[in-house]
């Protein structure tokens, strides 16, 4: 492994020449790093497996759902005789019910056992950064700021905590249930099928935007915190705190320290206004979406095409189950991709 941080002469200023505006150039990842995290992973296949078999059965469960609704509606509580039957609305309706306090059982065991790996896989990235940098040379710690190597064990591994325990293991199942969901709208309706999916091309080109642009702004993000952690250690030890006070540069210190609080702070600000921006577009726009539906029913309708109230009432579910999916899927991505650019610190 190389060294896992640039040295950088500590005899300077603040490291980072940014203004709160400017980003990194570029967002191009090195070619090994995405290996490099794979292989985090790679002692924790049987745990894996067993998340992969239960992201694959809640799928397939979240297609049957829909179905005993549109059964529900259709056949047991408006059927062709006009009176319910009730035989019917209390097996469907014990389905559903079994269906899912399932669905939350496995949840739960899903969430034990990627919170355990996420953890695990931390705990290992964090002890081999640290016998790492204690195999390195004295001459690596004369060049680089004590600030900024705390801040790769503490800031950058701390930062991956919720993509590598949670993140991940949503984003595969979102994209199963994204899956079994268009299964299910196809057995529905096709018609109304091509119309939800219609927007998707859109979707897909917003979020590789703005997972570019997140990327950057986290390891700008980071960058800072390194800074911001450097400052603290030179001006706040023994050492510098008596060079301060003998050359009376206790107001130039505070400043530096403010003018890098600032940056962070306006960082910081760009990364929740990404997220929660792109978030609020697209979950506006999936609100709209159901009045396209009953639109495009009408004139299915009307052509003699048949889609019936229960239809209608299990395919409008399924769009805020596709929708939700593909939202949180889409926003796993910009998180996913803003880890990439922690991963590629601690690698560096």
């Amino acid at each position: 492994m190389s060294q896992p941080m640039g040295a950088r002469p500590s005899s300077g200023g603040p490291r980072s020449l940014m203004g709160p505006d400017t980003l990194p150039e570029t967002s191009a990842l090195p070619p090994g790093t995405i290996p490099r995290v794979i292989a985090l992973f790679k002692p924790h296949k049987v745990g894996l497996s067993i998340v992969s078999a239960i992201v694959i059965i809640s799928g397939a469960l979240s297609i049957l759902t829909p179905l005993l609704i549109r059964n529900l509606i259709d056949k047991a509580l408006f059927p062709a005789s006009e009176l319910p039957n009730i035989d019917l609305l209390w097996k469907i309706s014990l389905e559903l019910v079994g269906l899912t306090i399932l669905g939350a059982l496995l949840g739960l065991w899903q969430t034990y056992l990627t919170a355990g790996i996420g953890q695990a896989v931390l705990r290992d990235l964090r002890t081999k950064l640290f016998d790492h940098l204690q195999s390195l040379s004295l001459k690596f710690f004369t060049g680089t700021r004590t600030g900024e190597i705390q801040s790769r064990l503490q800031n950058d591994v701390g930062g991956l905590q919720t993509v590598v325990s949670d993140t991940a293991a949503t984003y595969v199942s979102n994209v199963v249930v994204l899956i079994s969901t268009v299964i299910a709208m196809v057995i529905l309706s096709w018609q109304l099928t091509v119309v939800s999916l219609i927007i998707l091309p859109v979707f897909i080109w917003l979020t590789s935007v703005v997972g570019k642009y997140r990327r950057r702004v986290s390891a700008a993000t980071q960058v800072s915190l390194a800074d911001m952690s450097a400052i603290t250690e030179e001006s706040l030890s023994v050492s510098g705190v008596l060079l301060a006070k003998s050359n009376g540069q206790q107001a130039g210190a505070s400043d530096g320290y403010r003018k890098q609080s600032s940056i962070l702070a306006r960082l910081q600000v760009k990364q929740q206004i990404v997220g929660r921006g792109f978030f609020i577009v697209v979950s506006s726009f999936f609100s709209v979406l159901p009045v396209a539906v009953f639109i495009v029913t009408g004139y299915v309708n009307t052509g003699g095409i048949v889609i019936t109230a229960g239809t209608i009432l299990a395919f409008t579910g399924l769009q805020t189950r596709l929708f939700f999916p593909l939202g949180q899927l889409l926003q796993s991505t910009t998180e996913i991709s803003s880890s990439l650019a922690l991963f590629n610190r601690i690698f560096d």
